[in-house]
Protein backbone atom coordinates (compact mmCIF):
# COMPACT_ATOMS: atom_id res chain seq x y z
CA UNK A 1 0.00 0.00 0.00
CA UNK A 2 0.98 3.68 -1.27
CA UNK A 3 2.27 5.50 1.95
CA UNK A 4 0.95 9.00 1.35
CA UNK A 5 3.68 12.45 2.00
CA UNK A 6 2.09 13.32 5.17
CA UNK A 7 2.33 9.34 6.72
CA UNK A 8 5.58 10.05 5.51
CA UNK A 9 6.03 12.94 7.44
CA UNK A 10 4.43 11.91 10.48
CA UNK A 11 6.28 8.28 10.27
CA UNK A 12 9.84 10.14 10.52
CA UNK A 13 8.62 12.54 13.30
CA UNK A 14 7.41 9.22 15.40
CA UNK A 15 11.18 7.36 14.76
CA UNK A 16 12.80 11.13 16.40
CA UNK A 17 10.45 11.26 18.94
CA UNK A 18 10.56 7.57 20.03
CA UNK A 19 14.68 8.08 19.91
CA UNK A 20 14.15 10.88 22.05
CA UNK A 21 12.49 9.16 24.72
CA UNK A 22 14.75 5.81 24.26
CA UNK A 23 17.98 7.91 24.92
CA UNK A 24 16.45 9.75 27.78
CA UNK A 25 15.52 5.95 29.14
CA UNK A 26 18.41 4.21 28.40
CA UNK A 27 21.32 6.00 27.22
CA UNK A 28 22.83 6.48 24.16
CA UNK A 29 24.86 2.99 23.32
CA UNK A 30 22.21 1.23 24.14
CA UNK A 31 19.92 2.45 21.92
CA UNK A 32 19.03 -0.14 18.70
CA UNK A 33 17.05 0.57 15.94
CA UNK A 34 14.31 -2.11 16.85
CA UNK A 35 13.84 -0.35 20.69
CA UNK A 36 13.05 2.79 18.50
CA UNK A 37 10.79 1.24 16.04
CA UNK A 38 9.02 -0.25 18.71
CA UNK A 39 8.35 2.82 20.77
CA UNK A 40 7.16 4.08 18.09
CA UNK A 41 4.73 1.67 17.44
CA UNK A 42 5.83 0.52 13.97
CA UNK A 43 7.23 -2.48 12.83
CA UNK A 44 11.16 -3.01 12.79
CA UNK A 45 11.24 -3.10 8.79
CA UNK A 46 9.64 -0.03 9.04
CA UNK A 47 12.43 2.20 10.25
CA UNK A 48 15.29 0.95 7.85
CA UNK A 49 12.78 3.22 4.97
CA UNK A 50 13.93 5.73 7.05
CA UNK A 51 16.74 5.69 9.08
CA UNK A 52 19.97 3.33 8.34
CA UNK A 53 21.46 3.63 11.20
CA UNK A 54 20.97 5.17 14.87
CA UNK A 55 23.44 7.94 14.07
CA UNK A 56 21.36 9.35 11.53
CA UNK A 57 18.03 9.81 13.62
CA UNK A 58 20.55 11.82 16.25
CA UNK A 59 21.49 13.89 13.40
CA UNK A 60 18.00 14.35 12.09
CA UNK A 61 16.95 15.85 15.53
CA UNK A 62 19.60 18.60 15.70
CA UNK A 63 18.94 19.02 12.13
CA UNK A 64 14.70 20.42 12.84
CA UNK A 65 16.47 22.13 15.65
CA UNK A 66 18.90 24.28 13.29
CA UNK A 67 16.23 24.72 10.62
CA UNK A 68 14.23 26.12 13.31
CA UNK A 69 16.79 28.50 14.47
CA UNK A 70 17.34 29.80 10.61
CA UNK A 71 13.17 30.50 9.85
CA UNK A 72 14.02 32.51 13.54
CA UNK A 73 16.69 34.30 12.31
CA UNK A 74 15.18 35.36 9.00
CA UNK A 75 12.31 36.70 11.49
CA UNK A 76 14.07 38.72 13.44
CA UNK A 77 15.97 40.25 10.26
CA UNK A 78 12.44 41.52 9.70
CA UNK A 79 12.84 43.87 12.75
CA UNK A 80 14.79 46.64 12.37
CA UNK A 81 14.47 48.13 15.68
CA UNK A 82 17.22 45.31 17.19
CA UNK A 83 20.76 46.01 16.84
CA UNK A 84 23.26 42.53 16.14
CA UNK A 85 23.54 42.09 20.20
CA UNK A 86 20.16 41.52 20.60
CA UNK A 87 19.32 39.61 17.55
CA UNK A 88 22.26 37.23 18.56
CA UNK A 89 20.90 37.01 21.78
CA UNK A 90 17.06 36.36 21.18
CA UNK A 91 18.17 33.80 18.52
CA UNK A 92 20.38 31.79 21.15
CA UNK A 93 17.34 32.54 23.87
CA UNK A 94 15.09 30.54 21.18
CA UNK A 95 17.69 28.00 19.99
CA UNK A 96 17.11 26.94 23.84
CA UNK A 97 13.53 27.24 24.26
CA UNK A 98 13.21 24.60 21.42
CA UNK A 99 15.20 21.87 23.64
CA UNK A 100 13.25 22.82 26.69
CA UNK A 101 12.03 19.61 28.60
CA UNK A 102 14.64 17.34 26.29
CA UNK A 103 17.96 19.13 28.51
CA UNK A 104 18.58 15.08 29.72
CA UNK A 105 18.75 14.23 25.90
CA UNK A 106 20.96 16.57 25.21
CA UNK A 107 23.13 16.00 27.96
CA UNK A 108 23.93 12.53 26.42
CA UNK A 109 24.35 13.41 22.73
CA UNK A 110 25.50 17.01 21.92
CA UNK A 111 29.08 17.00 23.18
CA UNK A 112 29.76 13.86 21.00
CA UNK A 113 27.50 15.31 18.02
CA UNK A 114 28.95 18.74 17.60
CA UNK A 115 32.41 18.25 19.89
CA UNK A 116 34.15 14.86 19.47
CA UNK A 117 31.99 13.64 16.22
CA UNK A 118 31.99 17.13 14.50
CA UNK A 119 34.81 16.14 12.32
CA UNK A 120 33.27 13.23 11.33
CA UNK A 121 29.27 13.87 10.14
CA UNK A 122 29.30 16.09 6.79
CA UNK A 123 25.77 16.94 8.75
CA UNK A 124 27.27 18.44 11.32
CA UNK A 125 28.99 21.07 8.90
CA UNK A 126 25.68 21.74 6.97
CA UNK A 127 24.25 22.67 10.81
CA UNK A 128 27.14 25.02 11.57
CA UNK A 129 26.94 26.52 7.56
CA UNK A 130 23.61 27.23 8.39
CA UNK A 131 24.05 28.98 11.81
CA UNK A 132 27.07 31.26 10.52
CA UNK A 133 24.95 32.32 7.23
CA UNK A 134 21.79 33.25 9.98
CA UNK A 135 24.57 35.08 12.25
CA UNK A 136 26.19 36.10 9.02
CA UNK A 137 23.01 38.12 7.72
CA UNK A 138 22.29 39.47 11.47
CA UNK A 139 26.42 40.98 11.16
CA UNK A 140 25.92 42.44 7.32
CA UNK A 141 22.73 44.05 8.43
CA UNK A 142 24.59 45.85 11.13
CA UNK A 143 27.16 46.57 8.83
CA UNK A 144 24.84 48.35 6.38
CA UNK A 145 23.36 50.39 9.37
CA UNK A 146 26.96 51.89 10.69
CA UNK A 147 26.15 49.64 13.69
CA UNK A 148 29.46 47.90 12.52
CA UNK A 149 32.26 49.33 10.40
CA UNK A 150 33.39 46.79 7.56
CA UNK A 151 34.65 43.41 8.90
CA UNK A 152 37.42 42.31 8.37
CA UNK A 153 39.10 38.66 8.46
CA UNK A 154 35.11 36.93 7.85
CA UNK A 155 36.79 33.84 8.59
CA UNK A 156 38.09 34.52 11.95
CA UNK A 157 34.54 35.62 12.76
CA UNK A 158 33.05 32.77 11.94
CA UNK A 159 35.08 30.56 13.92
CA UNK A 160 34.36 33.35 17.04
CA UNK A 161 30.37 33.09 16.35
CA UNK A 162 30.12 29.28 16.14
CA UNK A 163 32.62 28.59 19.03
CA UNK A 164 30.15 31.00 21.07
CA UNK A 165 27.30 29.18 19.80
CA UNK A 166 29.04 25.92 21.30
CA UNK A 167 30.30 27.41 24.35
CA UNK A 168 27.01 29.03 25.20
CA UNK A 169 25.09 25.51 24.65
CA UNK A 170 27.31 23.50 26.72
CA UNK A 171 27.21 26.31 29.96
CA UNK A 172 23.63 25.81 29.45
CA UNK A 173 23.71 22.40 29.76
CA UNK A 174 25.63 22.15 33.25
CA UNK A 175 23.04 25.88 34.00
CA UNK A 176 21.25 24.97 37.22
CA UNK A 177 19.57 27.96 37.86
CA UNK A 178 16.23 28.95 38.41
CA UNK A 179 14.74 29.55 34.31
CA UNK A 180 18.32 29.21 33.40
CA UNK A 181 18.87 33.02 34.50
CA UNK A 182 22.70 32.27 34.46
CA UNK A 183 22.85 30.98 30.91
CA UNK A 184 21.06 34.57 30.09
CA UNK A 185 23.26 36.44 31.74
CA UNK A 186 26.12 34.96 30.13
CA UNK A 187 24.56 34.96 26.95
CA UNK A 188 24.39 38.52 27.25
CA UNK A 189 27.55 39.51 28.65
CA UNK A 190 29.49 37.42 25.57
CA UNK A 191 27.42 39.01 22.91
CA UNK A 192 28.40 42.73 24.63
CA UNK A 193 32.09 41.09 24.58
CA UNK A 194 31.85 39.96 20.82
CA UNK A 195 30.30 43.06 19.40
CA UNK A 196 32.76 45.55 21.12
CA UNK A 197 35.87 43.18 19.65
CA UNK A 198 34.72 43.14 16.11
CA UNK A 199 33.21 46.56 16.04
CA UNK A 200 36.04 47.95 17.98
CA UNK A 201 39.11 48.12 16.89
CA UNK A 202 40.88 45.57 18.05
CA UNK A 203 40.57 43.80 15.30
CA UNK A 204 41.02 46.22 12.41
CA UNK A 205 44.74 46.79 14.94
CA UNK A 206 45.34 43.23 14.64
CA UNK A 207 44.94 43.10 10.68
CA UNK A 208 47.32 46.13 10.26
CA UNK A 209 49.67 44.12 12.43
CA UNK A 210 49.70 40.93 10.74
CA UNK A 211 50.04 43.23 7.48
CA UNK A 212 52.84 44.64 8.46
CA UNK A 213 55.00 41.38 9.41
CA UNK A 214 53.59 39.82 6.12
CA UNK A 215 54.55 42.72 3.87
CA UNK A 216 58.19 43.65 5.39
CA UNK A 217 59.13 40.11 6.61
CA UNK A 218 57.49 36.67 5.90
CA UNK A 219 57.54 38.05 2.38
CA UNK A 220 61.24 38.84 1.95
CA UNK A 221 61.96 35.61 3.97
CA UNK A 222 60.30 33.26 1.60
CA UNK A 223 61.77 35.10 -1.46
CA UNK A 224 64.98 34.74 0.07
CA UNK A 225 64.50 30.94 0.72
CA UNK A 226 63.40 30.41 -2.96
CA UNK A 227 66.46 32.23 -4.14
CA UNK A 228 68.44 29.96 -1.38
CA UNK A 229 66.86 27.18 -3.02
CA UNK A 230 67.65 27.73 -6.84
CA UNK A 231 71.27 28.52 -6.26
CA UNK A 232 71.85 24.97 -4.55
CA UNK A 233 69.46 23.18 -7.14
CA UNK A 234 72.69 24.92 -9.87
CA UNK A 235 70.38 27.80 -11.13
CA UNK A 236 72.22 30.29 -10.32
CA UNK A 237 72.27 33.29 -12.50
CA UNK A 238 76.03 32.39 -14.15
CA UNK A 239 74.45 29.37 -15.51
CA UNK A 240 75.70 25.93 -13.81
CA UNK A 241 77.56 28.30 -11.35
CA UNK A 242 81.13 28.83 -10.95
CA UNK A 243 81.96 25.96 -9.37
CA UNK A 244 80.64 23.61 -11.82
CA UNK A 245 82.57 25.85 -14.37
CA UNK A 246 85.94 25.32 -12.83
CA UNK A 247 84.98 22.01 -11.82
CA UNK A 248 84.75 20.79 -15.85
CA UNK A 249 88.80 21.25 -16.97
CA UNK A 250 89.72 20.06 -20.79
CA UNK A 251 90.23 16.41 -19.61
CA UNK A 252 87.25 16.17 -18.24
CA UNK A 253 88.35 16.47 -14.82
CA UNK A 254 87.38 18.17 -11.06
CA UNK A 255 88.96 21.32 -11.59
CA UNK A 256 92.76 21.48 -10.47
CA UNK A 257 92.86 18.29 -8.83
CA UNK A 258 90.73 16.94 -11.27
CA UNK A 259 93.86 17.81 -13.66
CA UNK A 260 96.17 15.89 -11.24
CA UNK A 261 94.14 12.88 -11.43
CA UNK A 262 92.36 12.09 -14.25
CA UNK A 263 94.77 13.73 -17.19
CA UNK A 264 97.17 11.44 -18.81
CA UNK A 265 100.13 10.76 -16.18
CA UNK A 266 103.62 12.40 -16.56
CA UNK A 267 105.84 10.05 -18.71
CA UNK A 268 103.41 8.00 -19.64
CA UNK A 269 103.72 6.24 -23.19
CA UNK A 270 101.62 6.85 -25.45
CA UNK A 271 99.67 4.16 -27.13
CA UNK A 272 101.74 1.78 -29.34
CA UNK A 273 105.69 3.59 -28.23
CA UNK A 274 107.80 0.54 -27.24
CA UNK A 275 109.44 0.77 -24.05
CA UNK A 276 113.27 2.38 -23.75
CA UNK A 277 115.83 0.07 -23.39
CA UNK A 278 116.82 -1.44 -20.04
CA UNK A 279 113.10 -1.05 -18.53
CA UNK A 280 110.75 -3.11 -19.08
CA UNK A 281 108.10 -1.14 -18.46
CA UNK A 282 107.18 -3.06 -15.40
CA UNK A 283 107.40 -0.28 -13.24
CA UNK A 284 109.97 0.67 -9.91
CA UNK A 285 111.68 -2.14 -9.06
CA UNK A 286 112.08 -3.40 -12.45
CA UNK A 287 116.09 -2.17 -13.06
CA UNK A 288 116.68 -4.15 -9.96
CA UNK A 289 115.24 -7.42 -10.82
CA UNK A 290 117.36 -6.82 -14.29
CA UNK A 291 120.53 -6.75 -12.39
CA UNK A 292 120.07 -9.84 -9.59
CA UNK A 293 119.55 -11.92 -13.05
CA UNK A 294 123.21 -10.38 -14.44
Amino acid sequence: MKVSREKKQENHQQFIQAFVEEVRARGYAAVTLRDVARRAGLSDGAIYKYFTSKEKILLAYYIQKMEGLRKEGEALLRKPSYTLGERIQALLEFQIGQYEGEKDFLEKTFHPTFVAASLMWSEVAAMRKAYLETVGAFVKEAEAKGELPAVPWAGIVDEMLWCHYIGVMMYWLKDGSANHEDTTQFIDRTVNLFSAVVGGPLLRQAEELVGFLVNRHLMPLLMNLGSFGRSKAGYGTGGMGEESKAGRGDNGGAGKAGKAGSGPRAGARKPGATAPKGRTGKGPGSKGSERGRE
